[in-house]
């Protein structure tokens, strides 16, 4: 290993040599760097070879080369002869295009080599080894889209030979299928626009055009190659790459979207048909798709705004998610979303303000689009093909522009439509709420609202929440609901969130109907409670100190002990606070505290946390 590694350095003697005789390098600079590229070199020459131990190499030269750019320029150098101020020159720079060379033959699949190589080349202009690094890299890894990418790139933009980049284009195809395929056929498609680009740039800088009226008999030659460029400036080869490429994917949504996008940058006389190609593909192909209408629809509308008024690009997008509605219902999913961002300001500042009277839309424009968004949110959920979103627009938009009864209907309907959404329980409640003030038929109604509300979603902290606002707004409990709770209790109480608005309730309960009525509540409640979260003690213990401040009786202090006994047995392993809590009652109260804070330990509380939230309290 160590000759070997010794051998490949005395290679580099004669380079060396240039570097330090020319002024790049002192000598003992010399001597660290031979002596970590001997360690490089034994490091590469062992059995656990890594990509990176040849990264880590071909770096660190790199580096030594930026130096030596560096003080060429910031140095006076000594002239040398040809031979040895070449070696000087381009020593380190032929050694790391060596070092890439054994790199990628001892991992040939190693793709990033590969293209760390050919960035190299392109920096460092070696162009001639540039095409073998290219070629080779193909010939090793035809299926790796990057580097057939970098190829391509480079045939089209240095060597300016789009037949070279056609033919890497299509023998990748050939080799590759799926996600690669694809990406190949969208920078096909977008190579073909850019060299109809040149060629139109090219002619109007020469000044040529092309007629294609030949003078002579003897121009029929002429006539023929002018009218194949014709073609081509037209985009014959780019519809034929276009057709090809849906063809290629029949059914592929982001593809088309991708192709969209690349004739969205690309102004050519031609673009308006290629587009018209991929919008009826859309359409026919693809029209039981949502998404593709609003594609469509985008499209037109993004098109439309740079050269046309707001309202008129509108009406262009609308008509698209109009026509995709008779072949997809839940385009209207991505109708009302479109209107959204209208009416949210989004898409402001695209238009030309000429064209468009300013940009900002003024409130007529404002009132259109929420007219028109109520109408078909509307329609949508009365035909029942739309989702949540679409529905709670509704309600907000009849909340906005109609008068409470229309809102309430329409609560009505969207609750039937929807009644596992907790949100469109919770706008029925408001409005009914509303509406309810003064009259006993609407009380009445109210009072089945947060019936239906509790059945259909017993477990939405949400719902109950609402429902116990409306409660607490309307001075009353309602009875029924007090019997949910206790189902709800049957089942198990779980989350935290769900035993406070427990405990809460039967607060509720005795501020409403008195304390006790809530006692009595609790014990029905802890009677058929298959679990209990320990903030609903938390809550009704709450509840019971309140009442002791005005009447300090011993009786009721037992019962708020016997609250904090029956919590700490239910929930006293999960909750340290629920047992300083209790302790500091009795400490309070002149109980026994020090007992409970040693069960606590037992329960297996740290005695660290227990001291500290204890002192916390005391102070």
């Amino acid at each position: 290993m160590a000759d070997s590694a010794r051998y490949r350095l005395e290679e580099l003697t004669p380079v060396v040599a240039a570097l330090h005789k020319s002024g790049y390098f002192e000598k003992h600079e010399l001597k660290v760097l031979v002596e970590t590229m001997h360690d490089f070199e034994c490091k590469i020459k062992s059995t656990t070879l890594k990509k990176e131990d040849w990264k880590r190499y071909i770096d660190h030269q790199l580096k030594v080369e930026q130096l030596r750019k560096i003080r060429q320029a910031t140095r006076r150098i000594k002239k040398l002869g040809e031979d040895e101020g070449r070696l000087a020159r381009k020593g380190i720079e032929r050694h790391i295009h060596f070092l890439y060379s054994r790199a990628v033959h001892k991992f040939k699949g190693a793709t990033e080599l590969w293209e760390d190589w050919i960035d190299f080349c392109q920096s460092s202009r070696s162009y001639k080894r540039l095409s073998k690094v290219i070629h080779e890299a193909l010939s090793y890894n035809p299926g790796c889209t990057s580097l057939r990418l970098k190829a391509t790139e480079w045939e089209l933009e240095h060597n300016e030979n789009p037949t070279t980049a056609r033919v890497l284009f299509q023998d990748g195809l050939r080799k590759v299928k799926g996600n690669a395929a694809k990406i190949l056929w969208i920078h096909y498609f977008q190579m073909e626009l850019q060299y109809v680009h040149k060629l139109k740039s090219r002619q109007e800088a020469l000044g040529i055009s092309l007629s294609g009226e030949g003078d002579d008999e003897g121009d029929e030659g002429s006539n023929a190659e002018e009218t194949a460029v014709r073609e081509v400036l037209g985009g014959a080869l780019a519809k034929l790459v276009l057709r090809n490429a849906l063809s290629a994917f029949p059914v592929d949504l982001s593809m088309r979207r991708a192709l969209l996008s690349v004739l969205n940058r690309h102004t050519i006389e031609s673009a308006e048909g290629l587009e018209e190609i991929i919008c009826c593909e859309l359409k026919e192909k693809l029209g039981k798709m949502p998404e593709a209408w609003d594609v469509v629809a985008q499209h037109y509308y993004a098109k439309a705004l740079g050269q046309k008024p707001w309202t008129q690009a509108l009406k262009e997008a609308t008509l698209a998610f109009e026509e995709g509605l008779h072949h997809a219902p839940h385009v209207v999913d991505y109708y009302v979303d479109f209107l959204l961002q209208q009416l949210n300001g989004q898409e402001q500042g695209k238009g030309d303000p000429s064209m468009n009277s300013g940009c900002s839309k003024d409130d007529s424009q404002q009132e259109m689009l929420k007219l028109q968004l109520r109408n078909i949110c509307k329609q949508a959920c009365k035909e029942g093909s739309c989702s949540d979103s679409v529905v709670l627009c509704w309600l907000d938009l009849e909340r906005e522009l109609g008068t409470l009864e229309e809102t309430a209907g329409a609560c009505a309907l969207a609750c039937r439509l929807r009644p596992l959404v907790p949100q469109t329980w919770m706008r029925h409640l408001s409005v009914e709420t509303q509406l309810s003030q003064g009259t006993n038929s609407r009380f009445v109604k109210l009072e089945q609202v947060c019936l239906d509300a509790l059945r259909h979603l017993l477990e939405s902290p949400a719902v109950w929440r609402a429902c116990m606002d409306v409660m607490l707004e309307c001075g009353v409990v309602f009875k029924p609901v007090q019997e949910l709770m206790i189902q709800l209790a049957m089942r198990g109480v779980q989350s935290s969130e769900m035993g406070e608005l427990m405990g809460e309730f039967v607060s509720i309960v005795g501020r409403m109907d008195g304390i006790d009525c809530a006692r009595s509540f609790f014990r029905k409640i802890t009677a058929s409670a298959l679990s209990l979260h320990a903030s609903f003690y938390k809550g009704v213990i709450k509840m019971e100190e309140e009442e002791v401040v005005s009447n300090t009786d011993a009786k009721r202090r037992k019962r708020i002990s016997s609250l904090y006994e029956a919590a700490v047995l239910k929930a006293g392993q999960e909750d340290i606070e629920l047992w300083v809590d209790y302790a500091r009652f009795e400490y309070r109260n002149g109980g026994n505290y020090g007992h409970l804070l040693w069960r606590a330990e037992k329960a297996g509380h740290s005695a660290v946390d227990l001291d500290r939230l204890w002192q916390k309290g005391i102070r």
